[in-house]
């Protein structure tokens, strides 16, 4: 009982992660979103957490608290050399956690129930009569799932293969201004579907075995770890690890994590002024719709039994960057005339089959929540695909 007592206060972003921002190591700088409120000072422990949110067992926590530690140990003083030197071993250890972050969030679990709510209520209020009959009221009620983070953990455990053939890179910020962070603060866009003349407006364009996918993580003022398709984008030179990025990089680097934040962003003071933080603050407030999920719906089918049938469906909204990138080009040049799916071509067919295997081997030898511990000994595992 001890130990769980311990692991009571269980953090969804690394304190590990947001100690970097902080001037003193105890205290942080930090914006609420729905307000503007600045504040400074802020004790850093109690960001990022709520009370027993992976449950009362410290299997998972102690999991978080392993791969933490070695990304810790891993990546050092962020130095550029320390990060040219990097082992494929560490790299891989980088991908799993960045992939490991984007799931365990509230923010994350937030979207996940989201998206229960609207599907759930749009199939129900096709059977109007019957809601009326028990008087029930589609808008008072939010449907979901108990403890939709555990949900998005075994997802994530599940999926993790997919991220196997990204290629990593650290962005340096190479001006005064640096880089900020927030409570979601792992990025997902596609910035070569975003200007495509054929893709341009599809939607899932961040999906996990997407082509062009990019995640983005700050993990400093001054670093931010970038995952991309190489088969898509070259991040700066193709032998180094490390790529400087200029000013305006650096802010629609921080533009994004304004946008996908879910209600805080933090920032050194000694790397972010004033005028940055209202400037993020107005960003968010421009686009806070953004998530809002988009149904669609065919014509209703009868069918010769006199029932009837319809098809319902839905797409998550992608984040974009309404912009290029500068230190990124774009490699891929194919047109992809004539091509007819409705989702953007997938990344690697071979890593998508392997990642089925996966997830059926997990759960064939795991139940639900024995995945979860799978994830620590994940962590340490080399890809074999």
């Amino acid at each position: 009982m001890a130990e769980q007592t311990k692991k009571k206060r269980q953090h969804y972003v690394p304190r590990v992660v947001l100690r970097e921002f902080s001037p003193d190591g105890g205290s942080i700088s930090l914006v609420v979103l729905g307000t503007g409120q600045r504040i400074d000072g802020a004790s850093l422990k109690a960001q990022c957490y709520e009370d027993y949110f992976y449950g009362e067992d410290p299997a998972v926590e102690n999991a978080f608290a392993k791969v933490e530690g070695e990304y810790h140990s891993a990546l050092g003083d962020f130095s550029a050399e320390r990060l040219e030197g990097l082992s494929e071993a560490d790299l891989f250890l980088i991908r799993f956690l960045v992939h490991l972050q984007k799931a365990r969030t509230v923010g994350a679990a937030e979207e996940l129930n989201q998206l229960h709510d609207t599907v759930a209520k749009q199939v129900l209020s096709k059977d109007a009569r019957r809601l009326a009959e028990i008087g029930l009221n589609l808008d008072d009620i939010r449907i979901g799932v108990e403890r939709p983070q555990n949900e998005r953990l075994v997802q994530c455990a599940m999926t993790a293969p997919l991220v196997f053939d990204l290629e990593v890179r650290f962005l340096i910020a190479g001006h005064k201004l640096g880089f900020v962070t927030s409570d979601h603060p792992v990025v997902a866009c596609n910035q070569w579907a975003e200007n495509h003349p054929r893709f341009q407006y599809y939607q899932g364009n961040a999906g996990l075995a997407a082509r062009g996918l990019q995640y983005f993580l700050p993990v400093s003022p001054r670093v931010c770890i970038a995952m991309y398709d190489a088969e898509v984008y070259r991040y700066g030179s193709p032998k180094r690890k490390v790529c400087q990025i200029g000013l305006r990089d650096v802010r629609l680097l921080n533009g994004l994590q304004a946008m996908n934040a879910h209600e805080c962003l933090y920032f050194h003071p000694e790397f972010t002024t004033g005028d940055e933080v209202e400037r993020l603050a107005g960003e968010r407030r421009r686009h806070d719709g953004w998530r809002k999920l988009k149904s669609f719906e065919s014509e209703i089918a009868q069918r010769p039994d006199g029932t009837s049938s319809q098809l319902i469906g839905f797409s998550v909204p992608d984040l974009r960057i309404g912009n290029k990138l500068g230190f990124i080009s774009v490699t891929e040049s194919d047109a992809y005339e004539g091509y007819a799916k409705v989702v953007l071509p997938t990344r690697n067919a071979a890593l998508l089959r392997y990642s089925e295997l996966w997830a059926k081997e997990l759960a064939g030898k795991a139940g639900r929540e024995d995945a979860l511990s799978e994830m620590e000994q994940f962590s340490s595992k080399e890809p074999t695909a």
